[in-house]
């Protein structure tokens, strides 16, 4: 029995750093599309975890869209897209900053004109289908999104439907 808690302890943390390996790449993907976003490492612990629960949702807002994440030598072809591409990417866009805003107003945030984590304010603390918030982030957003085929391609893994042909 103890033997089996120590593994399943040890297997935790594999799963635990494959996802924050992944946080971290995504959030590298963003930066590089963002002005002033600063390194996930430099970012404040309750942000760097807003990142690992996008993350987290992931399989289950993927499998609502007939998504899974498999190794890639495990069966099925690799998707270099989503099939109902501007549809399911917004879906996933907007599941993910709708996610992210709720965090944040659960933390007390609010909106500002500057994103600060000491004042705990943001330009972009507005839900996603708030006709005020920016389209600019939105395709930032949707562009993450797009690059998920290649993300997980470089860590080992792939996106696969699981749609019936």
């Amino acid at each position: 029995m103890k033997r089996l808690r120590s593994l399943k302890k040890v297997e935790m943390k594999v799963v635990r750093t494959k996802l924050r390996n992944l946080a971290i790449i995504i959030h590298d993907f963003y930066k590089n599309k963002t002005p002033g976003v600063v390194d996930f490492k430099d970012l404040p612990e309750s942000t760097q975890k807003i990142n690992y629960g996008m993350i987290y949702i992931l399989p289950e807002k993927l499998n609502l869209l007939s998504y899974k994440i498999v190794k890639k030598d495990e069966d099925g072809e690799a998707i270099t897209k989503f099939d109902n591409d501007e549809n399911d990417v917004e879906f996933l866009a907007k599941a993910n900053h709708n996610y992210w805003y709720q965090c944040r107003v659960d933390d007390d945030w609010e909106l500002g004109d500057t994103t600060d984590f000491v004042k705990k304010t943001s330009p972009f603390l507005r839900r996603w289908e708030d006709p005020k918030f920016s389209k600019k982030k939105k395709e930032i957003n949707m562009e993450t999104i797009r690059s998920y085929p290649k993300i997980f391609d470089n860590l080992g893994y792939k996106i696969v439907s699981t749609k019936e042909k």
